[in-house]
């Protein structure tokens, strides 16, 4: 690739110009010496020294802006062009565009590293002057040289670019998955952590449920429990019922049979003071007719004898009683069973030892324990046998 023509070269072949003043024309061509010798600030104080007695000398401005480009000034060349430009020599004018196009590249390529999009502005400015120059001038070589290649430094600057904001596009893509990928990850671990809540409020849930039914189930054991217990009390006072009401149908019938007992032994003994009344008032009348037929009496003493008959008759009952009295202390001293059993306290406690329940059991079976007894009962009585609960 050819590089770019040499600007100065160029434009000293047109630097010959007759129109200016001596003075002027003097401070240019000073200029101009200063300017080959590549000493570009004294040319450059030449060309302004011109220029205050000349603003708007063409070739005065062209040079100056020739001196501000090999300084690297572009932006200050560029404006002494546009001052040649506007000083309406149009020799000067394409070399001018020319010279506005070369700064503004340079202006470009500065740029380019920092700032492509400042850089492919400048160039497409430059390709503007190119082809303006070579409008004017068509047979500047160096015009169309520098316009193809600017063309394709703007092309492969383009190019660059658009590598670049793909590069930007992948990088943004690559930003967006992995911003995507971190959103879809953080979703999954919301929705992991709400499946993990939503199991341990379940567990929880389980676990209360269970311990509420295990709770009810021991609340219903307990009442099931209180209510056999209930039961049982009840059975055990049904019983304990049943057993005092058997004890004291029980105690009824022993009492029933003991008044029975009792009325026949009452009889008996009415029977016996009738037969023992009987039997003496035999013997009074069987001694009164003895004393009759032995006729030792007077009837007058008769009637005393029967009186002192009934004295002795009253005195022979009150011995009578009292051998009653005798005899009924030794029947009850020969049966403490059965007079413990007759007696208040045994029916007021309910309950006798084993030796009082077994001498009344006794009582009843025969003439070894109770045989006077045995012997007063002279009518058969039915009788149930008590019940053996000891």
């Amino acid at each position: 690739m050819r590089c770019m023509a040499p600007l100065m070269i160029i434009l000293m072949a047109l630097f010959v110009a007759q129109e200016a003043s001596c003075s002027v024309k003097e401070d240019v061509k000073n200029g101009n010496v200063v300017y080959n010798a590549e000493d570009y600030e004294a040319a450059l104080r030449r060309y302004t020294s011109a220029l205050s007695k000349d603003p708007q000398s063409g070739i005065a401005n062209f040079n100056a802006g020739a001196a501000r480009y090999q300084k690297g000034l572009y932006a200050n060349a560029i404006d002494s062009f546009n001052k040649s430009i506007a000083a309406g020599e149009e020799a000067l004018i394409p070399k001018a565009d020319y010279n506005i196009a070369n700064s503004t590249y340079r202006m470009g390529a500065a740029a380019e590293a920092k700032d492509p999009k400042k850089a492919k502005e400048k160039y497409e400015t430059a390709l503007k002057f190119y082809k303006r120059a070579i409008d004017l001038d068509p047979r500047d070589i160096d015009a169309k040289y520098n316009y193809e290649f600017v063309t394709l430094k703007l092309k492969a600057l383009k190019e660059e670019e658009k590598q670049e904001e793909e590069k930007k596009e992948d990088k943004q893509q690559q930003k967006q998955q992995q911003k995507q990928q971190q959103k879809q990850q953080q979703q999954q671990k919301q929705e992991q952590q709400q499946q993990e809540e939503q199991q341990q409020k379940q567990e929880q849930q389980q676990e209360q449920q269970q311990q509420k039914q295990q709770k009810e189930q021991k609340k219903q054991q307990e009442q099931q429990q209180k209510e056999q217990e209930k039961q049982q009390e009840e059975q055990q006072q049904q019983e304990q019922q049943q057993q005092e009401q058997q004890k004291q149908e029980q105690q009824k019938q022993e009492q029933q049979k003991q008044e029975q007992q009792k009325q026949e032994q009452q009889q008996q003994e009415e029977q016996k003071q009738k037969e023992q009344q009987q039997k003496e008032g035999q013997q009074q009348q069987e001694e009164q007719q003895k004393g009759r037929e032995e006729g030792s009496v007077q009837p007058e003493e008769g009637t005393g004898q029967e009186e002192k008959s009934d004295e002795e008759k009253a005195a022979e009952e009150r011995q009578a009683a009292e051998d009653k009295e005798k005899e009924e202390q030794e029947r009850k001293e020969e049966q403490p069973g059965l007079e413990f059993y007759q007696s208040p306290q045994g029916e007021k406690e309910g309950e006798m030892s084993e030796r009082e329940a077994k001498m009344l059991l006794e009582g009843y079976k025969g003439e070894e324990a109770t045989g006077k007894t045995i012997q007063l009962r002279r009518k058969p009585v039915s009788m149930s046998e008590p019940a053996k609960d000891w």
